[in-house]
């Protein structure tokens, strides 16, 4: 695998806090990468620094060994494409399609409208991400799963070669969920698309991702295959749990059993045990 984007010393601040402290990382091109941590640990600041929508404080990003801060937002567009947690509606009534479309701009000649190219393009990336059967309904009708959807075949359509995703699962059903993660898996796997995901989903991280990065308080913890970063004792330390894992013979991911939360004053103690999220 050759590099594709490199962090070195990237620290992020804003308003008196640090929100990334001296991060310091590479993604290899072809690689599908899971970002793991409670909330506020940074992950979704981890990918927009990673995707060139903020500077950093400090430190440097790269992409191909060039600092990414000498590219064009335009040009950044045309490798790298960015799927935030969740997409408004607003009160914009533009259809499906033509939120998908908007995916190929960095791909056109400055005030050059749509190709049939830029069109079938479009559709492939509807029929990956299964949003055809309401292309041409408008965004402000579609339910928050669905506009999720929408926006992943918007980042599809812009052929990225580096694919960030921030809990692209959150708002999805079980079988949606397992469908855009499956599919990653699989433009990773045959077409050397690279991916790096924010997820909760421990479980689902270890099944599909070939290395997770466990952030805790803006500092990476551990970064690894899953199955050296989920252990025991990093689940009590950063997610204040006990917890057993073992390799699930199903899907070659982890069963991560949540038994208790680790302080001293839990209102339960684990009485129950369940999967983590």
């Amino acid at each position: 695998m050759s590099e594709l984007l490199r962090m070195d010393g990237v620290c992020r601040r804003s308003n008196g806090r640090t929100l990334l402290d001296g991060v310091n990382l590479a993604v290899q091109a072809g690689e599908f990468v899971g970002v793991v941590g409670p909330n506020g640990a940074g992950k979704t600041t981890l990918l927009s620094m990673m995707g060139g929508l903020w500077e950093p404080s400090a430190g440097q990003v790269y992409l191909d060994q060039t600092p990414l801060s000498s590219f064009r937002q335009r040009q950044i567009a045309q490798h790298i494409a960015f799927v935030p947690q969740s997409t408004p509606a607003g009160d914009f009534r533009f259809s499906a399609r033509d939120m998908v479309l908007m995916g190929r701009y960095s791909h056109r000649q400055r005030f050059a409208g749509e190709t049939a190219n830029d069109r079938a393009i479009a559709t492939i990336a509807m029929q990956h991400a299964k949003v055809t059967s309401f292309a041409d309904r408008s965004v402000t009708e579609l339910s928050g799963g669905e506009r999720q959807r929408v926006a992943i075949a918007r980042a599809l359509a812009q052929q990225p070669r580096l694919l960030l995703l921030d809990e692209p699962t959150a708002s999805l059903d079980l079988s949606h969920q397992l469908h855009v993660l499956q599919l990653v898996r699989q433009l990773v796997t045959k077409h050397r698309l690279t991916a790096v995901t924010a997820i909760h989903d421990l479980a689902l991280a270890s099944r599909f991702c070939d290395r997770l990065i466990l952030l805790e308080r803006g500092r990476i913890v551990s970064d690894g295959l899953p199955i050296d970063v989920l252990t025991p004792d990093r689940l009590a330390t950063v997610f204040g749990v006990t917890a057993h894992v073992r390799p699930d013979p199903f899907t070659n991911g982890l069963m991560i059993h949540v038994l208790a939360p680790t302080a001293v004053d839990a209102v339960t103690t684990g009485a129950n045990s369940h999967a983590i999220d």
